[in-house]
Protein backbone atom coordinates (compact mmCIF):
# COMPACT_ATOMS: atom_id res chain seq x y z
CA UNK A 1 0.00 0.00 0.00
CA UNK A 2 1.03 3.62 -0.28
CA UNK A 3 2.55 5.43 2.66
CA UNK A 4 -0.49 7.71 2.88
CA UNK A 5 -2.93 4.82 2.93
CA UNK A 6 -3.45 4.60 -0.82
CA UNK A 7 -4.94 1.37 -2.12
CA UNK A 8 -2.28 -1.28 -2.41
CA UNK A 9 -1.49 -3.42 -5.41
CA UNK A 10 -2.25 -6.71 -3.71
CA UNK A 11 -3.21 -8.26 -0.37
CA UNK A 12 -1.21 -11.34 0.56
CA UNK A 13 -0.71 -13.49 3.62
CA UNK A 14 2.49 -12.46 5.34
CA UNK A 15 5.22 -14.79 4.02
CA UNK A 16 8.66 -15.41 5.54
CA UNK A 17 10.90 -12.37 5.29
CA UNK A 18 13.08 -13.54 2.34
CA UNK A 19 9.96 -14.31 0.30
CA UNK A 20 8.38 -10.97 1.21
CA UNK A 21 11.47 -9.02 0.19
CA UNK A 22 11.76 -11.14 -2.96
CA UNK A 23 8.18 -10.17 -3.87
CA UNK A 24 9.05 -6.48 -3.52
CA UNK A 25 12.21 -6.92 -5.63
CA UNK A 26 10.24 -8.74 -8.34
CA UNK A 27 7.65 -5.95 -8.49
CA UNK A 28 10.34 -3.30 -8.64
CA UNK A 29 12.27 -5.03 -11.41
CA UNK A 30 9.01 -5.48 -13.29
CA UNK A 31 8.49 -1.72 -13.15
CA UNK A 32 12.06 -1.19 -14.32
CA UNK A 33 11.43 -3.52 -17.24
CA UNK A 34 8.27 -1.63 -18.17
CA UNK A 35 10.18 1.64 -18.06
CA UNK A 36 13.35 0.62 -19.87
CA UNK A 37 12.34 -2.35 -21.99
CA UNK A 38 8.94 -1.26 -23.17
CA UNK A 39 6.58 -3.62 -21.38
CA UNK A 40 8.54 -6.42 -19.76
CA UNK A 41 6.88 -9.02 -17.61
CA UNK A 42 5.48 -8.16 -14.21
CA UNK A 43 7.91 -10.37 -12.39
CA UNK A 44 10.99 -8.60 -13.72
CA UNK A 45 12.40 -11.77 -15.30
CA UNK A 46 12.11 -10.45 -18.83
CA UNK A 47 15.21 -11.95 -20.30
CA UNK A 48 15.97 -8.46 -21.58
CA UNK A 49 19.47 -8.42 -20.15
CA UNK A 50 22.24 -8.85 -22.64
CA UNK A 51 24.64 -10.61 -20.30
CA UNK A 52 26.91 -7.64 -19.76
CA UNK A 53 27.05 -5.87 -23.09
CA UNK A 54 27.79 -2.16 -23.17
CA UNK A 55 25.08 -1.04 -25.61
CA UNK A 56 21.78 0.67 -24.90
CA UNK A 57 18.99 -1.11 -23.06
CA UNK A 58 16.02 -2.25 -25.15
CA UNK A 59 13.96 0.78 -26.07
CA UNK A 60 16.99 2.97 -26.69
CA UNK A 61 17.59 4.05 -23.08
CA UNK A 62 21.29 4.58 -22.38
CA UNK A 63 22.79 1.75 -20.38
CA UNK A 64 23.42 2.76 -16.72
CA UNK A 65 26.94 2.55 -15.36
CA UNK A 66 25.90 1.26 -11.93
CA UNK A 67 22.91 0.02 -9.97
CA UNK A 68 22.46 1.30 -6.42
CA UNK A 69 19.86 0.01 -3.96
CA UNK A 70 18.25 2.28 -1.36
CA UNK A 71 16.51 0.37 1.43
CA UNK A 72 14.35 2.64 3.56
CA UNK A 73 12.73 2.19 6.97
CA UNK A 74 9.26 3.75 6.91
CA UNK A 75 9.68 4.61 10.57
CA UNK A 76 8.56 1.74 12.78
CA UNK A 77 10.76 -1.22 11.87
CA UNK A 78 13.31 -2.23 14.54
CA UNK A 79 16.94 -2.05 13.47
CA UNK A 80 17.38 -5.80 13.83
CA UNK A 81 14.59 -6.37 11.32
CA UNK A 82 15.97 -3.73 8.97
CA UNK A 83 19.30 -5.53 8.99
CA UNK A 84 17.54 -8.74 7.97
CA UNK A 85 15.56 -6.90 5.27
CA UNK A 86 18.77 -5.42 3.89
CA UNK A 87 20.47 -8.80 3.66
CA UNK A 88 17.39 -10.34 2.01
CA UNK A 89 17.17 -7.48 -0.51
CA UNK A 90 20.84 -7.72 -1.42
CA UNK A 91 20.52 -11.48 -1.87
CA UNK A 92 17.41 -11.13 -4.04
CA UNK A 93 19.01 -8.45 -6.22
CA UNK A 94 22.15 -10.52 -6.75
CA UNK A 95 19.92 -13.39 -7.85
CA UNK A 96 17.51 -11.46 -10.08
CA UNK A 97 19.46 -8.57 -11.60
CA UNK A 98 21.51 -10.73 -14.03
CA UNK A 99 18.32 -12.00 -15.72
CA UNK A 100 16.53 -8.64 -15.68
CA UNK A 101 16.66 -5.78 -18.14
CA UNK A 102 19.58 -4.44 -16.06
CA UNK A 103 21.59 -7.60 -16.59
CA UNK A 104 25.28 -6.83 -16.90
CA UNK A 105 25.07 -3.49 -15.07
CA UNK A 106 27.31 -3.62 -11.98
CA UNK A 107 25.46 -3.74 -8.66
CA UNK A 108 28.01 -1.87 -6.58
CA UNK A 109 26.30 -0.02 -3.75
CA UNK A 110 23.57 -0.24 -1.16
CA UNK A 111 22.30 2.40 1.26
CA UNK A 112 20.13 1.24 4.14
CA UNK A 113 18.59 3.51 6.74
CA UNK A 114 15.71 5.84 7.53
CA UNK A 115 15.53 8.35 4.71
CA UNK A 116 11.78 8.92 4.28
CA UNK A 117 9.25 7.93 6.90
CA UNK A 118 5.50 7.74 7.30
CA UNK A 119 5.78 8.65 10.98
CA UNK A 120 5.96 5.21 12.62
CA UNK A 121 4.70 2.96 9.82
CA UNK A 122 5.89 -0.62 10.21
CA UNK A 123 7.19 -1.18 6.72
CA UNK A 124 10.03 -0.61 4.32
CA UNK A 125 10.55 0.64 0.79
CA UNK A 126 13.07 -0.35 -1.83
CA UNK A 127 14.38 1.91 -4.59
CA UNK A 128 16.86 1.26 -7.37
CA UNK A 129 19.00 4.03 -8.80
CA UNK A 130 20.31 3.20 -12.26
CA UNK A 131 23.09 5.77 -12.40
CA UNK A 132 23.47 7.16 -15.94
CA UNK A 133 27.04 8.29 -15.32
CA UNK A 134 29.97 8.00 -12.95
CA UNK A 135 29.32 11.61 -11.93
CA UNK A 136 25.89 10.69 -10.58
CA UNK A 137 27.32 7.74 -8.67
CA UNK A 138 30.00 9.97 -7.17
CA UNK A 139 27.43 12.57 -6.17
CA UNK A 140 25.34 9.97 -4.36
CA UNK A 141 28.41 8.65 -2.55
CA UNK A 142 29.73 12.11 -1.62
CA UNK A 143 29.95 13.06 2.05
CA UNK A 144 27.11 15.13 3.42
CA UNK A 145 26.17 17.01 6.54
CA UNK A 146 22.79 15.25 6.63
CA UNK A 147 23.17 13.03 9.68
CA UNK A 148 20.42 10.62 8.63
CA UNK A 149 21.93 9.79 5.24
CA UNK A 150 23.47 6.31 5.46
CA UNK A 151 26.94 5.49 4.32
CA UNK A 152 27.58 3.62 1.11
CA UNK A 153 28.13 -0.11 1.60
CA UNK A 154 29.19 -2.84 -0.77
CA UNK A 155 26.39 -5.35 -1.49
CA UNK A 156 28.28 -8.49 -0.59
CA UNK A 157 26.93 -11.46 -2.55
CA UNK A 158 25.71 -14.46 -0.56
CA UNK A 159 28.51 -16.67 -1.86
CA UNK A 160 31.13 -14.33 -0.37
CA UNK A 161 29.69 -14.38 3.14
CA UNK A 162 30.88 -16.64 5.92
CA UNK A 163 28.09 -19.06 6.69
CA UNK A 164 27.69 -22.27 8.58
CA UNK A 165 28.63 -23.45 12.03
CA UNK A 166 31.18 -21.71 14.19
CA UNK A 167 34.40 -23.76 14.29
CA UNK A 168 34.36 -26.09 17.28
CA UNK A 169 36.35 -25.16 20.35
CA UNK A 170 37.43 -27.18 23.36
CA UNK A 171 34.64 -28.00 25.78
CA UNK A 172 34.14 -25.20 28.28
CA UNK A 173 33.07 -27.71 30.91
CA UNK A 174 36.16 -29.85 30.40
CA UNK A 175 38.47 -26.83 30.51
CA UNK A 176 36.84 -25.49 33.66
CA UNK A 177 36.96 -28.90 35.30
CA UNK A 178 40.65 -29.26 34.52
CA UNK A 179 41.43 -25.87 36.07
CA UNK A 180 39.39 -26.39 39.21
CA UNK A 181 40.16 -30.00 39.99
CA UNK A 182 43.81 -30.33 38.99
CA UNK A 183 44.91 -30.13 42.64
CA UNK A 184 42.06 -32.09 44.13
CA UNK A 185 40.88 -35.66 44.26
CA UNK A 186 37.81 -36.58 42.24
CA UNK A 187 35.92 -38.49 44.95
CA UNK A 188 33.89 -41.55 44.03
CA UNK A 189 30.12 -41.22 43.54
CA UNK A 190 28.00 -41.18 46.68
CA UNK A 191 24.37 -40.99 47.73
CA UNK A 192 24.87 -37.36 48.77
CA UNK A 193 26.35 -36.54 45.37
CA UNK A 194 23.40 -38.15 43.62
CA UNK A 195 21.01 -36.15 45.81
CA UNK A 196 22.83 -32.90 44.98
CA UNK A 197 22.67 -33.62 41.26
CA UNK A 198 19.00 -34.48 41.57
CA UNK A 199 18.38 -31.18 43.32
CA UNK A 200 20.26 -29.31 40.60
CA UNK A 201 18.20 -30.97 37.89
CA UNK A 202 15.00 -30.13 39.78
CA UNK A 203 16.06 -26.48 39.83
CA UNK A 204 16.71 -26.62 36.09
CA UNK A 205 13.24 -28.06 35.55
CA UNK A 206 11.66 -25.32 37.65
CA UNK A 207 13.56 -22.68 35.71
CA UNK A 208 12.42 -24.09 32.39
CA UNK A 209 8.79 -24.27 33.56
CA UNK A 210 8.90 -20.72 34.95
CA UNK A 211 10.55 -19.15 31.90
CA UNK A 212 7.31 -17.98 30.18
CA UNK A 213 5.95 -16.38 33.36
CA UNK A 214 9.27 -14.72 34.13
CA UNK A 215 9.45 -13.41 30.57
CA UNK A 216 5.98 -11.92 30.99
CA UNK A 217 7.11 -10.16 34.16
CA UNK A 218 10.29 -8.97 32.46
CA UNK A 219 8.26 -7.60 29.55
CA UNK A 220 6.33 -5.40 31.99
CA UNK A 221 9.32 -4.02 33.88
CA UNK A 222 12.31 -4.86 31.71
CA UNK A 223 13.43 -5.93 28.27
CA UNK A 224 11.52 -9.20 28.01
CA UNK A 225 14.48 -11.52 27.60
CA UNK A 226 14.42 -13.35 30.93
CA UNK A 227 13.03 -16.56 29.47
CA UNK A 228 15.63 -16.64 26.69
CA UNK A 229 18.44 -15.98 29.15
CA UNK A 230 17.24 -18.68 31.53
CA UNK A 231 16.77 -21.08 28.65
CA UNK A 232 20.39 -20.67 27.58
CA UNK A 233 21.51 -21.34 31.14
CA UNK A 234 19.28 -24.40 31.48
CA UNK A 235 20.54 -25.85 28.20
CA UNK A 236 24.21 -25.24 29.04
CA UNK A 237 24.05 -26.63 32.57
CA UNK A 238 22.01 -29.63 31.44
CA UNK A 239 24.62 -30.36 28.77
CA UNK A 240 27.38 -30.10 31.38
CA UNK A 241 25.57 -32.52 33.69
CA UNK A 242 24.73 -34.96 30.90
CA UNK A 243 28.35 -34.89 29.73
CA UNK A 244 29.59 -36.12 33.10
CA UNK A 245 31.99 -33.24 33.57
CA UNK A 246 30.49 -32.09 36.88
CA UNK A 247 31.60 -34.07 39.94
CA UNK A 248 28.94 -33.71 42.63
CA UNK A 249 31.08 -35.63 45.12
CA UNK A 250 33.12 -32.41 45.10
CA UNK A 251 30.44 -29.72 45.57
CA UNK A 252 32.93 -26.87 45.48
CA UNK A 253 34.41 -28.07 42.21
CA UNK A 254 30.94 -28.59 40.77
CA UNK A 255 29.91 -25.03 41.62
CA UNK A 256 33.16 -23.65 40.19
CA UNK A 257 32.59 -25.46 36.90
CA UNK A 258 28.98 -24.33 36.67
CA UNK A 259 29.98 -20.74 37.45
CA UNK A 260 32.00 -20.68 34.26
CA UNK A 261 29.33 -22.50 32.28
CA UNK A 262 26.54 -20.04 33.14
CA UNK A 263 28.80 -17.01 32.75
CA UNK A 264 29.62 -18.12 29.22
CA UNK A 265 26.14 -19.26 28.23
CA UNK A 266 23.66 -16.87 29.82
CA UNK A 267 24.98 -13.35 29.50
CA UNK A 268 23.04 -10.43 30.88
CA UNK A 269 22.82 -9.31 34.48
CA UNK A 270 21.22 -12.54 35.64
CA UNK A 271 24.00 -14.63 34.13
CA UNK A 272 26.67 -12.54 35.80
CA UNK A 273 24.95 -12.62 39.18
CA UNK A 274 24.38 -16.36 39.02
CA UNK A 275 28.01 -16.91 38.11
CA UNK A 276 29.13 -14.79 41.08
CA UNK A 277 26.77 -16.73 43.35
CA UNK A 278 28.15 -20.07 42.18
CA UNK A 279 31.71 -18.84 42.64
CA UNK A 280 30.84 -17.80 46.18
CA UNK A 281 29.30 -21.21 46.86
CA UNK A 282 32.42 -22.88 45.44
CA UNK A 283 34.65 -20.85 47.72
CA UNK A 284 32.60 -21.70 50.79
CA UNK A 285 32.39 -25.41 50.08
CA UNK A 286 34.93 -27.93 51.42
CA UNK A 287 37.30 -29.44 48.90
CA UNK A 288 38.83 -32.93 48.97
CA UNK A 289 42.45 -31.78 49.26
CA UNK A 290 45.13 -34.21 48.12
CA UNK A 291 48.15 -31.93 48.31
CA UNK A 292 49.30 -29.96 51.32
CA UNK A 293 49.78 -26.87 49.18
CA UNK A 294 46.12 -26.98 48.16
CA UNK A 295 44.97 -26.56 51.75
CA UNK A 296 45.66 -22.86 51.41
CA UNK A 297 42.90 -22.64 48.79
CA UNK A 298 40.16 -23.41 51.29
CA UNK A 299 38.64 -20.42 53.14
CA UNK A 300 39.40 -20.30 56.85
CA UNK A 301 35.71 -20.61 57.76
CA UNK A 302 34.88 -23.35 55.25
CA UNK A 303 33.40 -26.43 56.92
CA UNK A 304 35.51 -29.56 56.72
CA UNK A 305 34.51 -32.24 54.20
CA UNK A 306 33.18 -34.37 57.07
CA UNK A 307 30.61 -31.72 58.07
CA UNK A 308 26.91 -32.64 57.82
CA UNK A 309 25.35 -31.68 54.47
CA UNK A 310 22.98 -29.26 56.21
CA UNK A 311 25.86 -27.23 57.60
CA UNK A 312 27.71 -27.21 54.31
CA UNK A 313 24.60 -26.00 52.50
CA UNK A 314 24.00 -23.31 55.10
CA UNK A 315 27.54 -21.94 54.80
CA UNK A 316 27.35 -21.98 51.00
CA UNK A 317 23.94 -20.29 51.00
CA UNK A 318 25.17 -17.53 53.30
CA UNK A 319 28.09 -16.98 50.93
CA UNK A 320 25.71 -16.79 47.96
CA UNK A 321 23.48 -14.24 49.69
CA UNK A 322 26.48 -12.15 50.70
CA UNK A 323 27.89 -12.23 47.16
CA UNK A 324 24.56 -11.17 45.64
CA UNK A 325 24.23 -8.32 48.12
CA UNK A 326 27.78 -7.16 47.50
CA UNK A 327 27.45 -7.30 43.70
CA UNK A 328 24.33 -5.16 43.62
CA UNK A 329 24.89 -3.08 46.73
CA UNK A 330 21.57 -4.31 48.12
CA UNK A 331 20.37 -5.15 51.62
CA UNK A 332 17.24 -6.78 52.95
CA UNK A 333 14.32 -4.43 52.55
CA UNK A 334 15.67 -2.85 49.36
CA UNK A 335 13.17 -4.85 47.27
CA UNK A 336 15.60 -7.05 45.39
CA UNK A 337 16.40 -10.76 45.12
CA UNK A 338 18.33 -10.40 48.37
CA UNK A 339 14.95 -10.24 50.15
CA UNK A 340 14.41 -13.86 49.12
CA UNK A 341 17.99 -15.11 49.17
CA UNK A 342 18.92 -14.00 52.67
CA UNK A 343 15.92 -15.59 54.47
CA UNK A 344 16.59 -18.83 52.60
CA UNK A 345 20.24 -18.76 53.64
CA UNK A 346 19.28 -18.03 57.25
CA UNK A 347 16.88 -20.99 57.21
CA UNK A 348 19.54 -23.35 55.89
CA UNK A 349 22.09 -22.10 58.40
CA UNK A 350 19.55 -22.66 61.19
CA UNK A 351 19.07 -26.27 60.12
CA UNK A 352 15.53 -25.92 58.77
CA UNK A 353 16.42 -27.85 55.63
CA UNK A 354 15.67 -27.25 51.99
CA UNK A 355 11.89 -27.14 52.52
CA UNK A 356 12.30 -24.51 55.23
CA UNK A 357 14.62 -22.51 53.00
CA UNK A 358 12.13 -22.64 50.12
CA UNK A 359 9.32 -21.44 52.37
CA UNK A 360 11.49 -18.61 53.70
CA UNK A 361 12.44 -17.58 50.16
CA UNK A 362 8.80 -17.50 49.09
CA UNK A 363 7.84 -15.43 52.12
CA UNK A 364 10.67 -13.02 51.39
CA UNK A 365 9.67 -12.72 47.73
CA UNK A 366 6.02 -12.14 48.66
CA UNK A 367 7.08 -9.43 51.10
CA UNK A 368 8.59 -7.38 48.28
CA UNK A 369 5.09 -6.96 46.86
CA UNK A 370 4.15 -4.96 49.95
CA UNK A 371 7.20 -2.71 49.78
CA UNK A 372 6.29 0.63 48.25
CA UNK A 373 9.82 1.91 47.65
CA UNK A 374 12.69 0.09 45.95
CA UNK A 375 16.17 1.24 46.88
CA UNK A 376 18.28 -0.97 44.60
CA UNK A 377 18.07 -3.13 41.50
CA UNK A 378 15.88 -2.62 38.46
CA UNK A 379 12.81 -1.86 40.55
CA UNK A 380 14.55 1.30 41.74
CA UNK A 381 14.51 2.89 38.29
CA UNK A 382 11.44 1.59 36.42
CA UNK A 383 8.97 3.50 38.58
CA UNK A 384 5.34 2.39 38.84
CA UNK A 385 5.92 -0.61 36.57
CA UNK A 386 7.35 -2.55 39.50
CA UNK A 387 5.03 -1.46 42.31
CA UNK A 388 3.70 -4.40 44.31
CA UNK A 389 0.41 -4.95 46.04
CA UNK A 390 -3.03 -4.38 44.55
CA UNK A 391 -2.86 -5.18 40.86
CA UNK A 392 0.82 -6.01 40.79
CA UNK A 393 2.05 -8.93 38.73
CA UNK A 394 2.99 -11.90 40.86
CA UNK A 395 6.05 -14.05 40.43
CA UNK A 396 5.30 -17.68 39.50
CA UNK A 397 4.91 -20.10 42.40
CA UNK A 398 6.84 -23.36 42.11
Amino acid sequence: MGIHGERGAEVVDLPPLPALVGLVVDRLLGAVADRFAGGGGANGRTGGGDGGGGGPINGGVARPVEVTALINNLGGVPQRDMDAITVAAVDALHERLPTSVLGGVPFNAVYAGTQLTAVNAVGFSLSLLASPSAAVSSAVAASTGAAAWPRRAAPTPPTARVRGAVPPRPSLTAAALDRHTARYDRPPPSAAAAADEGAARAVLGAWAASAPALTALDAVAGDGDMGVTLGRGVDAVTAALDGGGVCWSDPGGACAVLAEVVEEAMGGTSGGLLSLALEAAAGAAPRPVVAAAAAADAPADAPPPSSPPSRRRGVAAMAVAAAAAAAGGARRGDRTAVDALRPAADALAAGRGVAGAAAAARAGADATGRMRVARAGRAAYVGDLSKGGGGGTRAPRR
